[in-house]
């Protein structure tokens, strides 16, 4: 049964309360038909865009494995084989980054957050690769762990870009915004006469959500900077992927198996997969000022997506699915991979705070560690090019979870951010921290 558009418009408006985004539209629908409801302070209609933020990066694999249902590449060839500008800062680095690395967020390009600006012309991959990946180092040996790389799918557009002799914007409009029959566009070619709903951000100091109407630079787009949809795009594009329409069916199984464990769940190609009875692929997505959240069933081809202009689309995801389906909550590999550390660390007694202390870095980011015994402190501090793009983020207290885990709640979040240490030298200090993503200490 469909369920009423005002009970769950009621289940949205509830949600986001208080420190949430002002609107928000959830679509639900398979191969049977299509529902979309609106709620929050400021409902919008439901055919109002939104940023889609990192649920791009499973269209940009579409495009990817289109390439190799035709035998242009293949999961398993290194990038230089297609791109022969890549570059990192050591040669058997390059060499041995795959396709199925990037897929994976399991190359460890320590370029992984650099949204330096490249440009609004045509030629801004093809830039980003050259003069922003070119010499970057690596947070991890390659393929041994995971840590989410939105520059390696800025480089899989790029890729694409080469083998379709197109830019990334005009190969996603004509292979699958297109095929699919949607309404999205990147905002490079986002035609008259579209509503857009208004970006938001959570002020962090104050809680309270004001407008933001900043976008993340062009060279971001097949990571997630600038393709806008609707929640029923949403819906309909994962319906058709499933069913075969964009890529063949035995790609699409490739896209659902499970590349690499991080913790609780697995990440596929882009998709990441929720163990349980029924199978379960989930993608989030957060730019400057939207949220987003996409979860399907593969089995049934059913889906569910929100969309949020600020804070709170995962909340709004969590509350509809606990009050139709009754399901419980599910976990990402950001905070699952942190709090199952022993699978990539032997379990151990709780490691001692002193031992934690010192700053650890990934570029563009800065992260402190202070001992405050039996708790830890950590101050984050964004570089350029990040500094201009997200605000301050005020100290917080990390709470030992055993072993080299730790957790801290997010201001006016839902939930807790979770921190594991790794890698002890032979003083028993910590040389790697998770938190997102993998920072590595500053020699002192």
């Amino acid at each position: 049964m469909t369920p009423q558009a005002s009970s769950v418009g009621e289940i949205i408006s509830g949600a986001l309360q208080p420190h949430h985004a002002p609107s928000a539209v959830v679509a639900l629908g398979n191969t049977g038909g299509l529902a979309s409801s609106v709620g929050g302070r400021v409902p919008v209609a439901p055919e109002t865009l939104f940023e889609i933020g990192s649920i791009t990066k499973v269209f940009t694999a579409a495009l990817v494995l289109q390439l190799v249902a035709e035998g242009a590449l293949g999961l398993e060839d290194p990038v230089v084989n297609h791109l022969p500008s890549f570059r990192l800062a050591d040669s058997d680095a390059t060499a041995s980054v795959t396709i199925r690395h990037l897929l994976t967020h399991t190359s460890g390009i320590d370029a992984a957050d650099d949204f330096t600006d490249t440009g609004d012309e045509d030629d801004c991959l093809e830039r980003y690769v050259d003069e922003v990946v070119a010499g970057s180092g690596l947070v991890h040996p390659i393929g041994v762990r995971w840590s989410y790389c939105n520059a390696g799918y800025s480089v899989l557009g790029r890729v694409v870009e080469v083998l379709r002799h197109q830019p990334w914007d005009d190969v996603l409009d004509a292979r699958v915004l297109k095929a699919c029959g949607v309404s999205a566009a990147t905002r490079p070619r986002l035609g008259p006469g579209h509503a857009v709903a208004p970006g938001h951000r959570l002020d962090l100091t104050t809680g309270i959500v004001h407008p933001d109407s900043r976008s993340l630079p062009r060279s971001i787009g097949p990571a997630g900077g600038t393709l806008l949809a609707t929640a029923e795009d949403l819906v309909l594009f994962t319906v058709a992927l499933l069913g075969g329409e964009l890529i063949p069916l035995t790609l699409v199984e490739e896209m659902l198996s499970p590349s690499v464990h991080v913790g609780l769940v697995d990440q596929g190609l882009a998709w990441v997969l929720i163990p349980g009875g029924q199978r379960t692929a989930v993608h989030a997505g957060g730019t400057l000022g939207y949220t987003s959240y996409l979860a399907t069933r593969p089995d049934s081809r059913g889906a569910l997506s929100v969309l949020a202009n600020g804070p709170g689309a995962r909340t709004v995801s969590m509350a509809v699915r606990r009050a139709l389906f009754g399901e419980a909550d599910d976990s990402t590999p950001a905070t699952s991979v942190a709090e199952n550390n022993d699978a990539t660390e032997p379990q151990q007694e709780q490691i001692p705070t002193g031992a934690c202390a010192g700053t650890y870095r990934r570029r563009g980011v800065s992260i402190r560690i202070d001992d405050a015994n039996p708790f830890l402190t950590a101050g984050i501090t964004y570089e350029p090019p990040l500094n201009r793009l997200f605000d301050p983020v005020p100290p917080v207290e990390l709470e030992p979870r055993g072993g080299m885990r730790f957790a801290s709640r997010v201001p006016y979040g839902d939930e807790d951010l979770l921190w594991a240490f790794s890698d002890l030298d032979r003083e028993g200090r910590p040389q790697g921290l998770f938190s997102s993503r993998m920072h590595i200490r500053e020699e002192s």
